[in-house]
């Protein structure tokens, strides 16, 4: 029964004289289903056809007209955007600033170059050195720390003078501790300049009086209380004093006064227990 109730609808649907129009889709239709469909309704009078015929004609139309209507529309824009006028270029800060927040341009940082650094030369003090009043017993403060130095506290240096005109020297301290395993070394000073100030140290044989030398004098106080020495190549370091505990402030100040004078080897504390 559902068959043939189906069937008959569709041969209803396609008697050009019947009086039910067949149900329409949803969808909308096109210009080939509305013309064919036309077609089949335009075998009624001339009158019909015409009407048909016209309505044929304007829906084959359509795609055209819209198609001709977008290209239109996009030639518009185009030309539109290319007659736009470029960004002109910023001429101050402010402005290349705005420029940038505006195009969302992110600005390249400058690339900093450290500055040079020359070093300040070694030079012995201007001041000749009386070897009389050099000699005696001067505690470390603060040194470059060479790898035979590396822990050792209470370092002293005792100088006196030899017959020969040398000068004798001994350096001790302790590993560690106070009372730590003591540590101590004995061996010589031979001025290479007239001023005492610039020397050869030595520890086993008497070393030469060629100059350069490896022991400059490059500051001291006018007592001799205390005593700045390093090399000709500003790498080792020492700070020495007569008192065996002194103050931060005279530590810095010497300190500072080492870099200043060219010392470019990292100086640190010397432990000195009371």
């Amino acid at each position: 029964m559902l068959l043939g109730a189906g069937s008959a609808a569709a041969d209803t649907a396609g008697d050009p004289g019947s009086t039910n129009p067949a149900p329409t889709s949803a969808a909308s239709p096109s210009a080939s289903s509305v013309a064919d469909r036309g077609a089949r309704l335009g075998r009624g009078s001339d009158a019909r056809r015409a009407a048909v015929a016209s309505t044929i004609s304007g829906v084959r139309d359509v795609p055209a007209a819209a198609s001709a209507g977008v290209a239109s529309a996009v030639a518009a824009v185009n030309s539109a955007a290319s007659a736009l006028p470029a960004p002109a270029a910023p001429s101050s800060s402010a402005a290349i600033n705005r420029f940038n927040r505006v195009n969302r341009v992110r600005p390249t940082p400058p690339r900093l170059l450290p500055e040079p650094v020359t070093p300040v030369p070694v030079v012995p003090s201007a001041n000749p050195v009386d070897p009389a009043q050099f000699a005696g017993t001067y505690y470390e403060q603060g040194s470059v720390k060479q790898f035979f130095s590396i822990g050792l506290v209470n370092t002293k240096a005792v100088y006196s003078l030899n017959p020969d005109g040398t000068i004798r020297v001994e350096n001790s301290g302790n590993y560690f501790f106070n009372r730590g395993p003591r540590s101590s070394i004995v061996g010589a000073a031979v001025p290479v300049n007239a001023d005492n100030t610039a020397l050869n140290v030595g520890f086993g044989g008497t070393p030469s009086a060629n100059p350069p030398g490896n022991y400059t004098i490059l500051a001291y106080a006018p007592d001799y209380s205390w005593v700045i020495v390093s090399d000709p190549s500003g790498r080792s370091g020492y700070i020495l004093t007569r008192d065996k505990n002194i103050s931060p402030e005279q530590y810095q100040e010497l300190l500072t006064r080492a870099r200043a004078l060219g010392v470019r080897g990292n100086i640190t504390p010397t432990t000195q227990f009371r």
